[in-house]
């Protein structure tokens, strides 16, 4: 005998809850039947298997663990463990299903009085998640509507609607365009306020999908209500009465009525859309569909969440309580995994549901982990920065440490068995490794994404709008500086030369006349002065024609040349002519995260590895680093618009400003046997002071929480 049962031995057995009403269940594979305990205090359901109803249908003519065993092998032939009858009766108190408490247990029972009378404040923090409101109790509404909604029930009624749905999405189909740019509409503060008056009404027929469903057949819907998911209101109904039903084919129906209701509704709202001519009750069809579609797909059916697909996937594969006991063959799982302690399994199932098991908890946890982080992220930027903070704290606290915190506690209670297991060593071998990957400064790679071009560069552009008259260079030809590239001519420029000259020529010939008409002669000193502003304006004019000729302002190669540029054509000011690369060889540029700023200095060494594998990597040396942070990514190739590697947002002004703080750098290339003309995006790989992966994620936390404090 074990201490545990020593102890339990002579345990009296306490009295259960005259209330309390036994509902048989379902069949399992091996013919013997399930049982489930109704609590009708709290409306709730504990299913229960054959042999506890055997110890409990004797619990009141024994008076302890002892006798209660001795009964039941006597009577029932049924041999039972006292840690069994010991767990029995734990289980009886932590449920509540006793008359009077354990010993000890009026402090849960005080503190459970308590949290009801806490402040606001407290229980906003602890519920704001997720908490429930009942409004009405709908039992007998339901009992008396129920006629006036049977049709719905009717399987060629089903199958009429599905027709109608088909038929409207052939119709849909064929004005796809149309339809998807309906939605454009409600982009506007009316249009979202139809878009929340439709998606609570379709979430009301979704409930009452389930509560006539359940009086339908034969349950209690005790109440409908508004629960809160993070204070955003939604709909829910009670139908924790469905448990009483043994045939799992029921309940699914009850779990799937929702969902059936908004898919009708989306068949009859987009089989209508097509014939509905354009103002608001189209677009209400709309989203009547849209809303419908999108909540039974997407949200309605997760199997990850406690939603209707939860608990179709429970029904459907007969495991009821499905999430808690897949986590704890999960966390058994892993604990397996770990340590190899060969402890049974929690769950007395086939190997392949066993591990269809397993994966569904890691499935859900992941799923939860994300959600969870994606709700805290909402929480943040939906309220105050304070409160965000605060919130999003608990958010991670509760959902993401607090279960594995939990879980090492677990581990601690094995605290013997995990010590004595050889598998434990290899666990912390590796744990101690990965520990010593994270916080060892073994990484010294700085990674900058980078343009390898010639090192004097020269970008030429028109100096005015003009038309091309002629053009003189090629691509990839070597030119000297001043040589010719191109010939422009502007009619506009021509025209104001003519005015000029011919204005030039009547001053002149006024100004001959000067002996002759007094008025000239009066007014000599005025036309000079204009005569010498017109005779400026016209060497202006005759500067700017000169440059009509555009020439290369140093030499070198034509690296580029705009392949639009033709005689006849018109070009501005902004656009580019051609690209001159000089004569002092090829060089990288492109820009170094601040994160990494300090990591690296000129004369760093390092390899270029080029976007095009073809390409051979390149020796590279650190030639520049700016002082100051760059306000825009001049190169534009290295922007992730144009398909580079930094993040940037374009401004008003169009200018690619950087999401995160860059600084340019200039590295030289050891190597410069390649071509001059090339001009391709890379990775420049720097050796640079060594960190650790700890540290890097220790900064960009402290990053975020600096500059999201305002400081």
């Amino acid at each position: 005998m074990t201490p545990a049962e020593a102890e339990t031995r002579k345990v009296l057995l306490p009295a259960l809850r005259e209330e309390l009403k036994l509902i048989p269940g379902r069949r399992n594979a091996a013919g013997e039947q399930d049982w489930r305990i109704y609590d009708p205090l709290q409306h709730r359901y504990i299913e229960v298997d054959s042999v506890t109803v055997a110890m409990l249908a004797l619990w009141s003519s024994v008076k302890d663990a002892e006798a209660l065993r001795a009964e039941l092998e006597a009577s029932r032939n049924i041999s039972v463990s006292l840690e069994s009858i010991g767990e029995l009766i734990k289980f009886a108190h932590v449920n509540f299903l006793t008359v009077d408490p354990a010993r000890g247990e009026w402090k849960s029972l005080a503190g459970k009085g308590g949290q009801a009378h806490q402040g606001w404040a407290k229980w906003l923090l602890h519920n704001y998640l997720y908490f429930r409101v009942p409004l009405v109790k709908p039992q007998e509404f339901l009992v008396a509507t129920l006629p006036a909604v049977s049709l719905l029930f009717n399987r060629w009624v089903h199958i009429a609607l599905a027709c109608l749905g088909i038929t409207g999405l052939y119709l849909v189909s064929r004005q796809w365009d149309q339809y998807v740019n309906t939605f454009q509409h409600f982009f506007t503060v009316s249009g979202a306020m139809w878009f929340a008056l439709i998606l609570f009404f379709v979430k009301g027929l979704h409930e009452l999908g389930h509560a006539y469903t359940a009086v339908r057949l034969g349950c209690q819907v005790p109440a409908i209500g508004v629960a809160f998911m993070l204070l955003t209101p939604m709909l829910y109904t009670d139908v924790t009465d469905a448990w009483r039903l043994t045939s799992r084919r029921k309940r699914m129906t009850i779990d799937f009525a929702g969902i059936a209701v908004e898919l009708m509704i989306a068949c009859v709202a987009t089989f209508s859309w097509s014939f509905l001519p354009e103002g608001k009750l189209k677009s209400l069809a709309f989203l009547l569909a849209t809303s419908s579609l999108f909540m039974s797909l997407v949200i309605n059916l997760s199997p990850f969440m406690r939603f209707d697909g939860y608990f179709i996937l429970a029904d459907l594969v007969g495991i009821p309580n499905l999430q808690p006991r897949a986590f704890g063959v999960a966390r058994w799982k892993i604990r397996e995994m770990l340590f190899a302690l060969d402890a049974p399994c929690p769950e007395d199932m086939p190997p392949p549901k066993l591990l269809s098991l397993t994966f569904y908890a890691w499935a859900t946890w992941w799923y939860r982990f994300i959600l969870y982080l994606g709700i805290a992220a909402l929480v943040y930027a939906y309220f105050f920065k304070a409160l965000g903070v605060i919130l999003f704290a608990v958010e991670v606290a509760v959902f993401l440490v607090n279960p594995v915190i939990s879980e090492i506690k677990e581990w601690a209670k094995m605290k013997p068995a995990i010590l004595a297991s050889k598998r434990s060593l290899v666990t912390a071998g590796l744990a101690a490794a990965a520990l010593g990957a994270a916080i060892v400064p073994w990484s010294t790679r700085v990674d900058i994404p980078v343009i390898v071009e010639p090192y004097e560069m020269a970008k030429v552009f028109a100096p005015r709008p003009a038309r091309i008259s002629e053009i003189h260079a090629q691509r990839g030809a070597t030119v000297a500086a001043g040589a010719p590239l191109i010939s422009l001519k502007s009619d506009e420029l021509e025209h104001e030369i003519r005015v000029a000259r011919t204005e030039i020529a009547r001053i002149k010939a006024k100004l001959a006349r000067v002996t002759a008409d007094n008025v000239d002669r009066e007014n000599s000193a005025v036309s000079q002065r204009e005569l010498a502003a017109l005779t400026a304006k016209h060497r202006g004019l005759l500067k700017e024609q000169a440059e009509l000729v555009v020439k290369s302002p140093i030499g070198g190669l034509i690296v580029e040349l705009n392949p639009d540029l033709h005689p006849g054509r018109t070009i501005s000011q902004k656009e580019m002519i051609a690209v001159i690369g000089g004569e002092g060889g090829i060089a990288a540029r492109g820009y170094v995260a601040e994160k990494d700023l300090w990591r690296i200095e000129n004369g760093d060494k390092g390899w270029l590895l080029p976007e095009n594998g073809m390409r051979p990597s390149l020796r590279i040396s650190l030639r520049d680093v700016s002082f100051a942070g760059a306000r825009q990514i001049e190169i534009t190739d290295l922007a992730s618009v144009n398909g580079g590697k930094i993040a940037v947002q374009p401004d008003a002004k169009r200018q690619l400003v950087p999401v995160a703080a860059h600084y340019a750098v200039t590295l030289a290339i050891v190597d410069q046997s390649i071509n001059p003309d090339v001009r391709f995006r890379g990775v420049a790989q720097i050796k640079g002071k060594p960190e650790s992966f700890a540290a890097q994620v220790w900064r960009e936390v402290a990053r975020v929480l600096i500059r999201e404090s305002g400081a």
